[in-house]
């Protein structure tokens, strides 16, 4: 068994910078500042793997070549008594004991944000109870209050002042080369009036003013009006991200 040691942000940035971006993008954001205080890293001398609480569910995302190693490294960070989402990029071997837990395939979508300008009548949001509430209603998870401190949330309101749409971002890479649009949602009795397109549309120029040039997504491969929507925001498939679900 290869030797496992716990590191800090700093050191898993610096340990995964050989491995390509899409390996490395969730690890990488689990080392950002509203992230890292709610992550533990772990890694060897063949991969790294992190483990961030931040949500009702931890969630586990690992890189590396083989896939012996990294089970280590996900079997340490995993509680035996806890369920306990694990994401890999597509290019990262599965260690055999994993696959069974196998849930789902995201498609991963990006586009530049040169270009983009502002529309609609969106606002920016900073009030992290009512986006709780918006995604209680909308039924959206994978999100947490953290996620504010990256900025760039807009949404739509309604005239009683209810928020009705929002969108913003999960994470910015630290040299700010790339940020992954997250918290889309609209609720179920405002949907097919193009809210979420203008807010996704100020959060691209907003990013696009901060020089930040890439934007991308995680979507449902299997959901092909969402695909299809996003495609007409000019995103482009990119690859793919598994996720697996381990049961106590």
């Amino acid at each position: 068994m290869a030797m496992i040691e716990t590191v800090d942000a700093c050191e898993a940035s610096r340990r995964c910078q050989g491995l390509p971006l899409e390996q490395r993008l969730l690890i990488l954001a689990d080392t950002t500042a509203p992230l890292a205080p709610h992550t533990t890293f772990l890694a060897s001398q063949d991969g790294i793997a992190a483990r961030f609480d931040g949500f009702n569910v931890p969630v586990i995302v690992a890189a590396g070549r083989e896939p012996e190693p990294l089970g280590q490294l996900i079997d340490r960070l995993r509680r035996q008594d806890e369920e306990c989402t694990v994401c890999l990029h597509e290019t990262v071997p599965v260690p055999a004991w994993l696959e069974a837990g196998f849930v789902s395939r995201d498609t991963w979508m990006v586009r530049p944000t040169l270009g983009v300008q502002r529309r609609g009548k969106a606002v920016p949001l900073t009030d992290p109870a009512q986006l709780l509430e918006l995604y209680r209603q909308a039924g959206t998870g994978f999100w947490t209050p953290r996620m504010l401190k990256f900025g760039h949330y807009w949404g739509i309101l309604g005239s009683g002042g209810a928020l009705l749409a929002a969108a913003g971002v999960h994470f910015i890479l630290p040299d700010r080369s790339y940020a992954q649009l997250g918290g889309v949602a609209t609720l179920p009795s405002e949907r097919g009036r193009g809210y979420a397109s203008t807010c996704i549309t100020n959060v691209l120029a907003g990013l696009a003013e901060t020089n930040i040039p890439i934007c991308g997504l995680f979507a449902d491969r299997s959901a092909e009006l969402l695909l299809g929507f996003y495609r007409r925001l000019a995103f482009a498939v990119q690859g793919h991200y598994r996720f697996f679900m381990l049961k106590p």
